[in-house]
């Protein structure tokens, strides 16, 4: 399998509304959200008709992204605050944005020079700093895999900020969304689609590696061991983390573990019994010797005789007695006891 531009990395957002809506509020895509919105077109840009070729045949699709990018930097304080974006992320963040608008127009037409000229400037005027609009990257076949790999390392990154969000109902999320941006880095390593030296968005593959080894650790802990690992190589690891096991491998090894419990229980039974067995044969051996081959023999014996003559006596007088009961030899009545009887 190789990666070409229908490949689609929207299946991150799951499908499921609740997840959509949580991972939709990191920082990158509350800043793409601000700008996708057309709260512009009313808007007359200053700076797009001196730049954009409006005679060509996209030249109207070009002026409409032009006018909405300057209202964007226009406004760029109130994006950033909304969005919590950091000023140093400013000017890649509206790169990558541009070039996936660019892209849905067309990435080869003379107008992406003129609106990369219109970006230079706007910037400049309303942000007050500098920023160079990078169309080389824009024109390159493979520039949404540029931006999926960035926005994955961007995300990661805040998502690694987060701290009591971890522990709510909807806090699974995160770590489902880590472990899908894992699935599709995974793919690219096992299909060799990303060589180094031919590879368009080989820098931002690397730096979705370099983030993901950074904050690991930390991310794991979060989402209580349940992150996956990227690979290395087809059939290795980074060597960051250890891979979870499958269903089928977790469940075999739990039920080698009951096993080898039985195992035990029942080893630990039949050890008892043999001990007890042992520890009863031994005391009659010892006395089997003493008995045989010391004096203790001619000591024991003629107390056992002893103690039998005195059970049977016991026994036969207990015999007598009652053979006399029963023949009425014995008389209760026979002693009669005199008692003087004095008048007071």
């Amino acid at each position: 399998m190789t990666f070409d531009e229908s490949d689609d990395y929207h299946d991150l957002d799951g499908g499921n509304e609740q997840y959509d809506n949580k991972i939709s509020e990191l920082p990158l895509n509350k800043f793409y959200s601000a700008l996708n919105n057309n709260n512009h077109v009313h808007y007359t840009p200053k700076l797009c008709k001196s730049y954009i070729q409006t005679s060509a045949s996209d030249g109207k699709e070009f002026y409409e992204l032009c006018a909405k990018l300057e209202y964007k930097l226009l406004y760029h304080s109130d994006i950033k605050k909304l969005s919590n974006v950091p000023d140093k992320k400013l000017c890649d963040y509206f790169n990558y944005w541009l070039g996936d608008q660019i892209s849905m127009i067309n990435n080869s037409s003379s107008n992406v020079t003129q609106i990369e000229q219109a970006f230079n400037m706007a910037y400049l005027v309303y942000v007050k700093n500098p920023c160079s609009c990078k169309t080389a990257k824009f024109r390159k076949d493979n520039f949404l895999h540029m931006k999926y790999f960035y926005d994955f390392s961007e995300n990661l990154e805040a998502i690694n900020l987060k701290e009591d969000e971890f522990n709510t109902l909807f806090g699974d999320f995160y770590c489902d969304y880590i472990n899908k941006a894992v699935n599709k880095y995974n793919e690219i390593i096992e299909n060799d689609s990303c060589k180094e030296n031919t590879c368009t968005y080989y820098d931002e593959l690397q730096g979705f590696k370099d983030k993901y080894n950074t904050h690991y650790l930390s991310l794991n802990e979060k989402c209580s061991g349940r992150i996956q690992c990227i690979k290395k190589t087809k059939l290795e690891f980074e060597s960051t983390c250890k891979p979870l096991l499958d269903i089928s491998a977790r469940l075999g090894y739990s039920q080698e573990g009951l096993q080898q419990e039985e195992d035990n229980k029942h080893m630990s039974k039949t050890n008892a019994i043999i001990t007890l067995f042992c520890t009863i044969l031994s005391i009659f051996f010892l006395l089997f010797c003493l008995y045989k081959f010391t004096s203790f023999g001619s000591w024991f014996l003629p107390k056992i005789y002893r103690k039998k003559r005195v059970l049977d006596d016991l026994q036969d007088d207990e015999q007598h007695f009652l053979n006399d009961t029963a023949n009425g030899n014995i008389n209760f009545n026979s002693n009669k006891c005199n008692i003087a009887y004095h008048s007071a």
